[in-house]
């Protein structure tokens, strides 16, 4: 497996087992966010946030994608365009371009 296959490898996640249950699959922006400890432990940067919806909105500091998680509990990250983001989000000011 050559270097560009592996870091496609890590950068689509395909559906694995995880601590007993299937997760489905995501497609991360860049390697930093596709690791889960910088994207579930505050490397990647918290934007907003819905109360009502029990989401946070994060950014990856290194290429600008957006992902909506829950804060707490079971991982549930999900990737989400610009326009998603802004339509879940209308008081937010998303910083750069996110990727999509």
């Amino acid at each position: 497996m050559n270097a560009a296959s592996r870091h496609s490898a890590l950068v689509r996640k395909r559906t694995t087992l995880w601590r007993g249950r299937w997760t489905r699959r995501i497609e991360f922006g860049c390697r930093f966010c596709a690791d889960d400890q910088n994207r579930l432990f505050g490397h990647v940067t918290q934007i907003g946030s819905d109360e009502s919806r029990r989401r946070i909105l994060l950014q990856c500091p290194r290429c600008g994608a957006l992902y909506e998680n829950t804060p707490r509990g079971n991982d549930n990250t999900h990737r989400l365009t610009m326009d998603q983001a802004n339509k879940l989000y209308p008081d937010v000011t998303i910083n750069g371009s996110a990727r999509r």
